[in-house]
């Protein structure tokens, strides 16, 4: 408890106290400052000496060195909490040079240097006379004075008409007709040093009353509310022509291309919108459009802001012509005196304009803001051919000079394993072979052809590119040819990939089409090439969502393919996860049991998966088999690859508040222009410039049209010639589109795409020598996928990882091995998701009716209550005259196809039409979801680069019309959404709870996500700067969806004070969701956390929260509930590695693409994480004495000691975790406590083996490191625990046995011996004894019989324990079983079987070990929490249900959140835990 009090006088004692928990009191004087109390801390506090910087926060908020002690106002039950931070070297930023840039030392004393150095110096000697020059001009030849009396006159005021108007704008005109420099009225072209004398060429002074003259018509129309358009300009300027007005049109049209920021001609009227401070001319009829979507007249001005404007853009034109003028005299190195023409200026314009100037003037610099400090980029022009490995050499040298490759990993080539082609194949396949160039295989094709043939049910798990098509398109080609009914299904996931094996397989049968009649049956497919696939197709080649939709609804008509089915083919496997994999998995058993009721049928299934951990548990799942044969020994080659890692970010010690800041007006990834979109942009070019063939993959749908818009932006400049020669991929083209992308790629045409992972499955493009890699795609095993498209055909090849400033992204740049070392991700999937199995029950139920007696082994345990569901809601009915069992389940409900009502993939059936206006063309077809974020009306909508103004969102028809435009701006929408859990916006106290023993509060439930639109931005593309804001009006988008969250306590919020609370949630949000991937496999778009809104006031519930952001949830939330502390943790992380300055973040740490970042606080996000952390994460222990058929009525004698002994051991485990022991440490001590009782099956209670002779065994492990010992087979140690933990930490081995065991132990001194008499008592005689008379071999304990009242209760031990920190550790000690054959060896030292420990569990277990070790049981547990998502109790209960029937086994388990397991099968087991909320138990039968 921390607290303050007065201790007399005026000292004040203060509790302070870290984030880790340690505290101590200081006392003080209260006159005294917070520096003073620093002080004092590190004089007396370790926390503190140990760290040079810290902080003292109050509350959340920090307090200042000179603020009073007696000022803090801290009452009883308060605490101060140190921060400590590291202390950042601030760049020294130079102030900026506005002076003339000297080009050599003659040109620093010409002409114009001087007059500029002498203009400035001379400003106030010529105050009084600039001030009366300036009196002069606002008299009569004032241009607004000017418009003021041309406003009040009755003539025709647009066109000045009236002789006394005209007479007075030429007199207008000629006044202004200087180039002067604003505020003193002295010619910028004078080489004088004083007077006022006018020395700008005719041709300037031209361009001066040109520019007067526009900025009075424009204002004049402006004010009117009208346009200017050119045809009317051109009207008036014809008719002013005999008034002594000299300027012309083509004096217009010079003066748009001298100053085009100033004076823009446009030909559309939305390209106006991007230069609202300039004098726009529209150059297209006024009638351009149409009536039906003609937009309403402008405003009018008011006169204020029309007078405000011309002296605005006076100012401007007159900068921007001097800076010209200026850049050209540098450029031709003008001597004194000299000067420039009007030619001279044009060319220079229009050149600077071809290569690119930027806002500086300065040239060769193209279009893309700066990244981080590096300013320029040199564009490269060479289009000489480079190899992959030279590639990087050259970027080296040129674009990447900057050290934005900060690793290249060397990956060395692999040589194929080639094998004959198989004897059993018959010569119709060999010779199909032969004539597609194959006479060889793959070691793994020939392999799995084999099983295949033989009837097996087959995974092939092998690398990107190694020839996996074969592996199943020779066996189902042998099939189909020998057996002339035979049939076989394709399952592919994506259309693209069906028609590029459509392609494949036509190579390999091509000759006996006319009998093998395959064809692609999908939702592309014409209507009557489908009738006749249903007729005549023995290869239907399709996607799970035909399956579901019209193949298993209709299978009637498919009677002929399904009752001849032989092969099902599911390529792609790892691409069935989450949802999708939920729902395809159902799909496959309805359509197994399908072909097992109806057709009599039980084909074989052939499964490819290049990039899943768990191949054979996943593909067993998915299509619920029992057998199933993994080949994963890879016989391909692959060819040397070089991965670079490039990071083009700003090192986050540089970052400041102000350019934080900036990105809360960029909205996700694709706005983010300057530095990884900019960059990948570059290398995209350079790779088709030198002749690479290139994938560029990207993150988003946005970011792939940017990426391509850009890219071509950038080869106009470079090589013209190669812009038509890339293009763009995603999900959503038309299927025209896709198949003609995916032709011209393959035949050549196209020699670079930008793709999302549209592309990343194994459609067979062409050789590809570079991938880049906007961006990481979600996971390592989708990095890899995309990775496998270069280098193929034994092809050397790149890949470029190019990084977003992101958290993840710079985690992998700081730390390659983590990416490169670290082990492919595992595939998950739910296929007993109870609100996903009713559905598919009800499209079974239509199908054919379902049965309990029939279909359980289809469905699952779960069938019974989802039937009951479903008859309630009206959709099944039975007849009630048969029995349970035996009932027929028939559908009834009102939908006709309920299949059409179950999106498989998470999506909506309802989609949005995006229309080209004039030519009527369909460009997409958007989710309804997603319409309202990408084509409401005003937005910037981009397809095949080419960009698009959406004019009309039509909500009832679902169409979004759209026009092709030219503009330097996109749109990003301003959106609130609204989370809804029910019962999750009440606040309350945290509680640790008092039963077993789920520490964390988080939740998985259902939720409802409600988005209300606002508006939209415009936002400069080069600037990446909103400078607009719309309102829009559009009706609010609902769905239900699914959310993890976790209530945040009432003392957090106090800790860290009301005003930050609100940010500090939000921020600690954002940083949650970054860390997501670090745990669970899943896409950026699968989550969204949960955000704040300025703009909104209401409510905002103390939680963390992240939710599905797909309409009926991916799962993904409750994936990761079990891993909610372990987020935490790493989140918290997160933002202290982050050296960020801002309050606000960064978008390396709690800054998110997606969100508008408002109300961000990235203290109070560590405040809040870390105190939630530590209230919800500590130390936890659990010991075991053996488990077996303990009685109830034993007696006081033979349970008191045992009890004592436990409550001993528990007590010294507690000890030493609270002292800051490490859980290693802390097993060992615990298991050699009671091996040292006689009283537990181990080290001295030993029991004996068949011939009178102990055999001790026991192992340890190390959750973190995975590191472990074990031993068997000692007679003479006493503390067998200890010798495997030698073993762990001073052998390179594992595992050491009986006399190389003893030999060890002799070895090393310190290991205790003992003689056999130590061992060898009277009460082991007597229970071998026992044992030998009824001739049997006993269990740890088995109840003594009548005959023989003997103890023989005496049992394995065992301990497992977690600290503060999350680190754990389990170990297992035992004597076996009694009367057991010498040499026996049990689960106790078998690491997975008895003992394991990893970073989610540690698990230590009792029981019979020929079954604990058949289950493998300790693994199980750690496996069913990783790859089902299982809570620890949840998976220690599931684990030891299915090991083996009652009277088996029992385990104890601890998680790294502190959960603590105890669950066993048999009468009792003694055991005992105790965790850091003050929990404790002791007990041995059940609580029941």
């Amino acid at each position: 408890m921390a607290e303050e009090s007065r201790c007399g006088g005026n000292t004040v004692a203060i509790c302070v106290r870290t984030l880790s928990g340690e505290s101590t009191i200081v006392q003080v004087s209260s006159d005294g400052t917070i520096r003073d109390l620093k002080v004092a801390l590190k004089s007396s506090f370790a926390p503190a000496s140990s760290s040079p910087n810290f902080n003292l926060f109050f509350q959340g908020s920090k307090l200042s060195l000179n603020s009073r002690v007696a000022t803090t106002a801290i009452n009883g039950g308060e605490f101060l909490v140190l921060v400590p931070f590291v202390k950042k070297e601030r760049p020294q930023t130079p102030k900026p040079d506005l002076s003339e840039p000297p080009l050599s030392s003659s040109f620093s004393s010409s002409a114009y240097s001087t007059m500029i150095r002498e203009a400035s110096a001379s400003r106030a000697e010529n105050h009084s006379a600039g001030l009366k020059r300036k009196r002069d001009q606002e008299k009569p030849c004032c241009p607004v004075e000017f418009l003021k009396g041309v406003l009040e006159s009755d003539g025709c005021k647009d066109e000045f008409e009236g002789q006394k108007n005209t007479e007075k704008l030429a007199e207008v005109l000629k006044s202004r007709n200087c180039l002067s420099s604003p505020g003193f009225a002295k010619c910028l072209m004078s080489r004088e040093t004083s007077g006022y004398s006018c020395s700008c060429p005719d041709w300037l002074k031209l361009s001066m009353e040109t520019f007067t003259f526009l900025n009075l018509f424009s204002s004049l129309i402006e004010s009117v509310g009208e346009k200017l358009y050119f045809t009317r300009l051109e009207e008036s300027l014809a008719r002013l022509a005999n008034s002594g007005v000299r300027v012309g049109i083509e004096d217009v049209k010079n003066l748009s291309i001298l100053c085009p920021k100033v004076v823009k001609v446009v030909t559309d009227e939305f390209e106006a919108a991007n230069y609202e401070n300039a004098i726009v001319i529209a150059d297209f009829l006024e009638t351009d459009g149409g009536t039906k979507y003609e937009k309403p007249g402008l405003k009018k001005t008011p006169l204020s802001k029309v007078f405000s404007s011309i002296k605005k853009r006076e100012t401007s034109f007159k900068a921007a012509l001097w800076e010209s003028i200026k850049s050209l005299l540098l450029k031709k190195r003008c001597k004194r005196g000299e000067t420039v023409s009007l030619e001279d200026m044009l060319i220079f314009a229009r050149e600077s304009t071809r290569v690119g100037v930027n806002e500086d003037g300065q040239t060769g610099k193209d279009k893309f803001p700066p990244s981080g400090s590096r300013s320029s980029r040199k564009l490269c022009h060479g289009t000489n051919s480079l190899l992959p490995l030279e590639m990087v050499e050259h970027l080296r040298n040129g674009f990447g000079s900057k050290g934005q490759i900060v690793h290249v990993e060397d990956i060395n080539a692999r040589k194929a394993v080639y094998v004959e082609v198989p004897d059993e194949l018959s010569e119709i396949t060999k010779s199909a072979l032969k004539r597609i160039g194959i006479n060889t295989l793959y070691s793994h094709q020939a392999e799995s052809i084999s099983a295949a043939l033989s009837g097996k049910n087959v995974v092939v798990a092998t690398m990107t590119s190694s020839g996996k098509s074969l592996c199943y398109n020779v066996p189902v080609f042998e099939k189909l040819t020998i057996d002339t009914d035979a049939c076989a299904l394709y399952l592919f996931p994506t259309k693209a990939l069906a028609q590029d094996q459509f392609r494949a397989l036509s190579d390999l049968i091509k000759g006996y089409e006319a009998s093998i009649n395959m064809g692609v049956y999908d939702g592309d497919t014409p209507y009557k090439d489908r009738t006749w696939l249903r007729n005549n197709g023995r290869l239907l080649i399709t996607n799970p969502d035909m399956l579901h939709m019209s193949i298993l609804p209709l299978h009637g008509q498919f009677r002929r393919i399904l009752s001849n089915l032989r092969y099902v083919v599911i390529d792609e496997a790892h691409t069935y996860k989450g949802a999708f994999g939920c729902h395809t998995a159902l799909i496959l058993r309805r359509l197994r049991r399908l072909c097992s009721h109806v057709y009599g049928v039980n084909p074989s299934f052939i499964f490819c998966t290049a990039t899943s951990a768990n191949p054979r548990e996943h593909c067993m799942e998915l299509a619920n088999l029992s057998e199933l044969e993994l080949i994963e020994k890879d016989g391909s080659p692959s060819s040397k690859k070089l991965f670079v890692l490039w990071n083009p970010t700003v090192p986050p010690t540089i970052k400041s508040e102000e350019s934080s800041k900036d990105m809360k007006s960029k909205g996700d990834a694709a706005d983010d222009s300057s530095s990884p979109l900019s960059e990948v942009s570059h290398l995209f070019a350079e790779m088709v410039q030198h002749g690479l063939r290139c994938i560029a993959f990207c993150r988003s749908r946005k970011l792939c049209e940017l990426v391509l818009c850009f890219t071509r932006d950038i080869l106009a400049k470079t090589a013209p010639h190669l812009v038509e020669a890339i293009s763009s991929y995603r999900g959503g083209y038309i299927a025209e589109d896709r198949r003609k992308i995916e032709s011209e790629l393959f035949g050549g045409k196209l020699c670079g795409i930008a793709a999302t992972n549209a592309l990343e499955l194994g459609i067979d493009v062409g050789h590809i020598d570079v991938t880049l890699h906007l961006g990481f795609p979600g996971s390592i095993a989708s990095l890899w996928q995309q990775a496998g498209r270069s280098g193929r055909r034994e092809r050397p090849s790149l890949a470029l990882y190019v990084a977003f400033d992101g958290p993840l992204d710079q985690y992998f740049m700081k730390f390659p091995n983590k990416l490169f070392r670290s082990p492919i991700e595992c595939c998950h999937l739910d296929s007993q998701n109870e609100q996903v199995l009713a559905q598919h029950l009800a499209c079974a139920a239509v199908e054919h009716p379902l049965s309990l007696q029939y279909d359980g082994k289809h469905f699952g345990s779960s069938l019974n209550n989802s039937l009951e569901l479903l008859k309630n809601r009206g959709i099944l009915s039975f007849d009630p005259s048969r029995d349970s069992s035996a009932r027929i389940w028939n559908y009834i409900g009102r939908e006709k196809k309920p299949s059409q009502r179950v999106s498989i993939r998470a999506i909506e059936t309802e989609r949005y039409k995006v229309v080209e206006k004039r030519s009527d063309d369909v460009l997409e077809e958007i989710e309804e979801s997603k319409a309202f974020f990408q084509v409401y009306e005003g937005a910037i909508y981009m397809n095949q680069g080419r960009t698009y103004l959406v004019e009309v969102l039509d909500t009832k028809e679902k169409i979004a019309l759209c026009k092709l435009v030219n503009v330097d701006y996109y749109t990003r929408p301003r959106d609130c959404t609204h989370i809804h859990v029910p019962g999750g916006e009440t606040a309350y106290a945290f509680k640790a709870p008092k039963n077993q023993l789920d520490k964390t509060t988080a939740q998985a439930q259902p939720c409802s996500v409600k988005t209300d639109w606002l508006g939209f931005y415009r936002i400069r593309k080069k600037t990446s700067t909103a400078y607009d804001s719309v309102d829009l009006s559009l009706p609010s988008y609902s769905y239900q969806s699914q959310a993890v969250w976790i209530q945040v306590p009432e003392s957090v919020k106090k800790a860290v004070g009301n005003d930050n609370f609100r940010s500090g949630l939000h921020a600690a949000c954002h940083a949650l969701l970054h860390v997501v991937p670090l745990f669970v496999r899943c896409n950026y778009s699968d989550l969204a956390p949960e955000c704040a809104n300025a703009s909104d006031t209401s409510y905002f519930p103390s939680r963390i929260l992240l939710y599905d952001r797909h309409p009926g949830g991916t799962g993904i939330s409750a994936q990761i509930r079990p891993f909610f502390t372990e987020l935490l943790k790493a989140s918290v992380d997160l933002l202290k590695a982050c050296c960020c300055s801002a309050e606000s973040g960064c978008p390396g740490c709690v800054q998110n693409f997606a969100c508008h970042n408002d109300l961000l606080h990235k203290d109070a996000a560590i405040t809040i994480i870390e105190f939630f952390r530590l209230a919800m994460v500590g130390w936890a222990i659990a010991l075991h004495g053996g488990g077996g058929d303990i009685p109830i009525d034993l007696p006081d004698e033979r349970r008191i000691p045992r009890e004592t002994a436990l409550r001993h051991c528990l007590d010294l485990g507690v000890s030493a975790l609270k002292s800051g022991k490490h859980p290693l440490d802390v097993t060992e001590l615990v298991v050699r406590e009671l091996e040292n009782h006689p009283d537990f099956n181990a080290g001295k209670g030993s029991v004996l083996t068949a011939q009178g002779t102990v055999e001790m065994e026991a192992s340890i492990m190390d959750g973190k490191t995975k590191t472990c010992g074990a031993v068997s087979g000692l007679t003479t140690v006493v503390n067998p625990v200890s010798l495997a933990r030698l073993v762990m930490d001073k052998t390179p081995h594992i595992y050491l046995a009986f006399d190389a065991a003893e030999a060890f132990a002799r070895a090393h001194q310190g290991v205790e011996t003992a003689e056999s008499s130590y061992f060898v008592t009277p009460e082991n005689i007597a229970r071998l004894k026992q044992a030998r008379e009824f001739n049997r071999v006993q269990l740890d304990y088995t109840a003594p019989t009548p005959e023989i009242r003997g103890d023989s209760q005496v049992g394995t031990v065992g301990c497992v324990a977690v600290d503060g920190a999350g680190n754990l550790a389990a170990a297992t000690s035992t004597g076996g079983y009694v009367n057991k054959m010498a040499g026996r060896i049990g689960d106790s030292p078998l690491i997975g079987a008895g003992t394991y420990a990893n970073h989610l569990c540690a698990v230590s277990a009792t029981g019979k070990g020929e079954y604990i070790i058949r289950a493998t049981m300790a693994r199980e547990v750690a496996a069913l929490m990783e790859y089902k998502g299982l809570s620890l109790t949840e998976a220690a209960a599931y684990a030891v249900d299915q090991s083996g029937p009652r009277g088996t086994c029992g385990l104890v388990a601890v998680s790294a959140n502190g959960e603590v397991a105890m669950p066993f099968n048999t009468n009792g087991m003694f055991r005992a835990c105790a965790t850091e909320d003050g929990y404790t138990e002791v007990a041995i039968w059940p609580k029941n």
